[in-house]
């Protein structure tokens, strides 16, 4: 039960397996055991360091007031005992705005961070661009609380942004368990290896999936069942096996100001559409199309019945 002082508190902790550390940061009640769900799984990869806030747990508890400053200067203080040069995130709740401010201090000591179920807090909260939140609101009279708590994109996208941050670092298992878990409450399924711009915005999003090689250039809108897929994948590997990763590009590339409508297809690796293009409704493709333009399938030839009583 090993305790460590870092100043003016002792501060209660543990550590459990080796590797890469990842430092675990509750909320305001939350204490070492409520990671006892995720501490026998990350163990088997990292080394995680868990601990009870001040004031929390077994941690001693000082006189207040408690600010996020103060405990993000004992997070660091912790790392600085434990002779931690640097570190991953992991963080709940009140422990998101933990690691916000510990990123704030000592941004160069974090390899990346996961805020789960928190925010910024107070009058320093980043919230959304004016841009970004009207052309959410697109005239439709909704309120930015509206937007960010029930469009669906909101949610699917900041995950995807996260976990992509961690595919880059190679970090196993998570970041697909993350956006697995975004695709589940929102119905986009979009690989933690796309690479994503600014301004990206999915209307409605059910049935939307965007491959791992995806590339999305800036201000691009996609509508429900959009797909950017794989086409005829011919790079194996010498066992015959097919190769996944960012080394074969397998999936489309979208460049700026591309908008593609509901039930659109767009498959291959060496597909690029150009900027400022229109992809229709209903539209296969497989192959690259040029700056502002505009593909759309013919109308169908329609049979209409009338089912009326008859005369």
């Amino acid at each position: 039960m090993p305790f460590c002082n870092i100043g003016d508190i002792d501060l209660h902790y543990e550590i459990h397996g080796d590797g890469f550390p990842i430092l675990f940061i509750g909320g305001l009640s939350a204490g070492i055991p409520a990671w006892e769900g995720q501490i026998p799984f990350f163990k088997k990869h990292y080394r995680c360091i868990v601990f009870d806030n001040r004031g929390g747990g077994q941690s001693a508890m000082p006189p207040g007031p408690y600010t996020m400053s103060k405990m993000a200067e004992d997070a660091l203080r912790l790392l600085d005992r434990l002779m931690v040069e640097k570190t991953l995130v992991f963080s709940l709740s009140m422990g998101g705005m933990i690691a916000l401010e510990l990123a704030r201090i000592a941004s160069g000591r974090l390899g990346a961070m996961l805020l789960g179920c928190t925010h910024a807090g107070g009058t320093s909260r980043i919230s959304p661009s004016a841009e970004a939140v009207s052309l959410l609101v697109n005239n439709a009279g909704l309120s930015r609380e509206e937007i960010l708590l029930a469009y669906p994109c909101v949610e699917a996208i900041t995950v995807q942004r996260l976990a992509h941050r961690l595919y880059l670092l190679d970090v196993p298992f998570v970041p697909r368990m993350m956006t697995e878990v975004a695709h589940s409450h929102t119905g986009i399924d979009i690989h933690p290896g796309a690479a994503i711009g600014e301004s990206f915005f999915i209307d409605h999003g059910t049935g939307v999936v965007i491959g791992e090689t995806s590339i999305i250039g800036n201000k691009v809108t996609l509508y429900h069942g959009v797909t950017l897929g794989a086409f005829n994948p011919l790079s194996k590997d010498e066992e015959g096996l097919l190769r996944r990763g960012r080394e074969n590009k397998r999936h489309p590339e979208l460049e700026d100001h591309v908008t593609v409508y509901p039930n659109a297809t767009i498959l291959g690796g060496k597909t690029r559409i150009g900027h400022h293009s229109l992809i229709g409704g209903n539209v296969w493709l497989t192959h690259s199309v040029a700056p502002h333009s505009k593909v759309t399938v013919k109308d169908p030839e329609l049979v209409i019945l009338n089912g009326g009583p008859e005369r």
